[in-house]
């Protein structure tokens, strides 16, 4: 076969450092635009992105040629710098593999990410996302 086919349908999660609240609303849209740029430098294809005070989601596709690892570096690397010296994000990050049938659902939770943050806070969230998918986590290594 000559062509390489691939769907990397990822939705990916991390938080800021210490999960301090240091994405105001007013920044918000630049940032995850910014982010969103950096995607598109990296041939990753950001289908959406958005978050809230203190963790960003992100809808990406991923080309054959990046790692998961790589490409979640690189959207850090970058976001950070652009944000400033006193901002950086957790080290770890959370990826779940979506499928295209999902793929709606998972945006529409990502833009109105204020609805199901009036009931849960992002560690709670996480920790949803991780259950929903089956991912096993140690609570002492999944927060620090």
């Amino acid at each position: 076969m000559s062509h390489t086919y691939v769907q990397n349908l990822l939705h990916v999660v991390f938080s800021t450092k210490g999960r301090r609240k240091f994405i105001p609303l007013e920044h918000r849209k630049n940032l995850w635009g910014y982010m969103a740029g950096v995607c598109s430098k990296e041939k990753i294809l950001p289908h959406e992105i958005g978050g809230m005070d203190d963790h960003a989601h992100l809808l990406i596709q991923l080309p054959p040629t990046l790692s998961l690892s790589d490409a979640v570096q690189e959207i850090k690397t970058g976001s950070s710098r652009w944000m400033g010296k006193d901002f950086s994000w957790q080290r770890g990050f959370a990826a779940f593999s979506v499928s295209a049938s999902n793929k709606a659902a998972v945006v529409r939770y990502i833009r109105t990410q204020d609805n199901p943050h009036k009931q849960w806070d992002y560690v709670s969230d996480l920790i949803a996302l991780l259950k929903n998918h089956g991912v096993p986590y140690d609570p002492k290594y999944v927060f620090d």
